[in-house]
């Protein structure tokens, strides 16, 4: 019995395996079948998907090919084949206007040989192949963009540009269909670069059109020392377009000029001002000596003017100037063949409102220089006061735009310049101190130059400098004398991409190499006084006007003074803030080097913060908007008063850059080339705030 309930129970353990085999196997079968259709379908849908685009490219291509042949029979071309295709992708697609086309006829020249720091004419000639006037001004006027890829920012770019990838000035007033117009842009050689660069542009109609197809100009940067012998002038240009140059003598005889003595203005700190009137104002010219004589003695006179509706002369006498007809003298400096002279000088609004150019003459050892003229358009808003026959004695007139708070010490910020992966190798210009922990344990002076190590291994820090080789607990900090101590990180790579022999490794002050739990990581920290730092600050052009400067500045110390008192955003790691675009990009002693306007700018606005009710505010601020900014509850989510949505009329129509919250730098650009100060401008961009001058 017992042997038959045991056949029995195999029986039903094979009959029960047996079955669970087969339920197995058709499950199997069933999720093979399952994904096999599934496959199936998604196969299908990315072949129909490649398809399309691949439809998309050759009908694109098509089509410029169809346009490229029509234009050169000056037939418009104004549909667009790909445009089908991309729509039932989701693409989105660029529609020209109809009636804005045009072909690129010639580049005047292709290849330019530049100075550092000087700039060269270029000249693109389009003809108007489509049923559309061009205009130099307007709405939809014209100039170029930097292209392949578009919009990038250029190494060519500088003073004369609208901004870093937007450049160009159509030469005239209007070019009609069938006409050729010329675009004039320039390009600069970027300081401290020598080699080939090749810059692509193309001409547009703003906010409406491309116009043409992308050129390229070859450019060949040239040490500044090396004198390439051409002034800031564009190519010849006539009717016939067949006009043959002329030698700079030539030049100089057909000006009356002496043979070897010849000049240019390279740059003015302004493009034009707006101000009350008998207002002072102060400007920056530099001017370039491009003959093959030194100029051992110079003097900028003013050049005489006139009222339009009177012929009245206008004055621009300043006190600051050498003689009621010399605004500037040389003071014995002697200004050698190839060399830039920058000239500080002041002048006086004239006394009636209106429209005036200032005009100032550069002389040169009794030469005067015809292509050295700086000319400045100055707008008067207002007339001067009347003189009273027995004026009464007041208080002095003050232009103070901020008001005094109660004064702290200048803070000293702590910036997070690079999270450490291997040992930081750096020098000094002066001797260093080196500390260990919170508790101040001096324990090394290490001398000027004498290279210093030092890395934290996941339990110690390990300091090497000469025969020195300590390990300790607590972090290490690394002292200068002052804050005019520089140090140089060897072991880090900050290569600017617009110039490689530019390597942002040297900060001022103090480092610090410390650890911490909440992120596991090491930070090498650059302690120093808020006004050094903003001067590290690397986020706009040293040639933009002197009151976006000030907005810009006054706006980052506004930010950095909120991560100092609050230190809220990098709770635990020892930081204010880190010097990338999580907060503000801060290359530090190597920026300050090159931006001396930017230099300048922080210290005419030291100690000045932004505040709202008495408080600090966040001073967000971004790129460029789309012709309003956004409100910080839009964007974020929280009601914050002093960010509100405001217009900004000089960007409708363009593409917002950033998060649109705050200042917009494109805008308070647009604000101050139109003669705005930088106390209007920040109040216009953070609403009901006030400037108060903190330390």
């Amino acid at each position: 019995m017992m042997f038959e309930d045991r056949n029995l129970h195999e029986t039903i353990k094979r009959a029960h395996e047996h079955h669970v085999a087969n339920f197995e196997m058709k499950r199997d079968k069933n999720m093979k079948d399952i994904l096999t259709d599934r496959w199936e379908l998604v196969s299908h849908v990315l072949a129909a998907f490649f398809l399309l685009v691949a439809m998309s490219l050759a009908l694109s291509f098509f089509e410029s090919t169809l346009n490229v042949s029509m234009e050169a029979q000056n037939v418009p071309v104004s549909f667009n084949v790909a445009s089908v295709t991309n729509a039932m992708l989701g693409i989105p697609t660029a529609h020209a206007r109809a009636g804005y086309d045009g072909l690129v006829v010639s580049t005047e020249p292709s290849h330019v040989t530049v100075g550092n720091g000087e700039a060269k004419a270029v000249r693109i000639k389009v003809k108007n192949t489509g049923s559309e006037t061009w205009y130099r001004d307007g709405a939809n006027y014209i100039s170029a963009y930097t292209y392949e890829p578009k919009y990038h920012v250029s190494p060519l770019r500088g003073p004369k540009w609208r901004s870093d990838h937007q450049v160009g000035t159509l030469m005239e007033s209007s070019v009609a269909p069938g006409q050729t117009g010329t675009v004039e842009l320039f390009v600069f050689g970027p300081p401290g670069y020598e080699g080939e660069i090749t810059e692509y542009f193309r001409v547009s109609a703003e906010d409406v059109s491309w116009v043409g197809g992308s050129v390229a100009v070859n450019v060949t940067v040239v040490s500044a020392n090396s004198n390439v012998g051409a002034p800031l002038s564009a190519p010849a240009l006539d009717d016939s377009d067949d006009a043959s140059d002329s030698s700079n003598a030539s030049a100089d005889a057909q000006k009356g000029v002496p043979t070897g003595y010849d000049g240019f203005l390279l740059m003015k700190s302004a493009k034009q001002v707006t101000v009350r009137a008998n207002e002072e104002v102060s400007l920056r010219a530099s001017f370039k000596n491009s003959g093959t004589e030194a100029w051992s003695a110079y003097e900028l006179t003013p050049v005489t003017s006139a009222l339009a509706a009177a012929n009245t002369e206008i004055s621009y006498y300043h006190p600051s100037w050498a003689s009621n007809s010399v605004a500037k003298t040389s003071a014995g400096k002697v200004v050698t063949p190839g060399l830039v002279e920058r000239i500080d000088f002041t002048f006086r609004a004239p006394h009636q409102t209106g429209s005036y150019t200032a005009a100032f003459q550069l002389v040169a050892d009794g030469v005067v220089i015809p292509d050295a003229i700086v000319e400045i358009p100055v707008n008067v808003t207002s007339n001067a006061a009347e003189i009273l026959d027995s004026p009464k004695k007041v208080a002095p007139l003050t232009q103070t735009v901020y008001r005094e708070g109660v004064k702290i010490e200048e803070p000293r910020v702590r910036v997070g310049i690079e999270i450490l992966d291997a040992a930081a190798i750096f020098t000094a210009n002066t001797d260093v101190t080196v500390v260990e922990s919170d508790v101040g344990y001096e324990r090394f002076v290490i001398p000027a130059g004498q290279v210093m190590e030092v890395n934290f291994n996941g339990s110690k820090y390990v300091f090497k400098s000469g025969d020195i080789l300590h390990v300790a607990d607590s972090f290490l900090r690394f002292e200068g004398k002052n804050e005019d101590t520089i140090f140089t990180i060897s072991s880090r790579d900050d290569v600017r991409s617009w110039n490689t022999s530019l390597n942002d490794n040297t900060f001022r002050d103090t480092l610090e190499v410390r650890f911490n739990g909440v992120k596991d990581r090491t930070w090498l920290i650059n302690e120093l006084p808020m006004e050094k730092y903003l001067r590290g600050i690397d986020e706009t052009s040293d040639y933009a006007p002197e009151e976006y400067h000030k907005t810009l500045y006054t706006s980052a110390r506004t930010y950095a003074t909120y991560a100092w008192e609050t230190k809220t955003k990098y709770a635990g790691e020892f930081i204010d803030m880190r010097s990338s675009t999580y907060d503000q990009v801060y290359h530090g002693y190597g920026a300050e080097t090159r931006r001396p306007n930017v230099v300048k700018a922080v210290i005419d606005t030291a100690g000045q913060t932004v505040q709202y009710d008495g408080e600090t505010i966040i001073a967000a601020y971004f790129s460029r908007s789309d012709g309003r900014t956004r409100s910080w509850k839009s964007v974020w989510g929280r009601e914050v008063p002093y960010a509100q949505s405001v217009s900004v009329p000089c960007e409708v129509g363009r593409v917002k850059w950033g998060h649109g919250v705050g200042l917009s730098a494109g805008g308070a650009l647009c604000m101050a080339d139109d003669g705005s100060t930088y106390d209007e401008i920040l109040k216009y961009f953070y609403t009901g705030v006030e400037l108060i001058k903190r330390w």
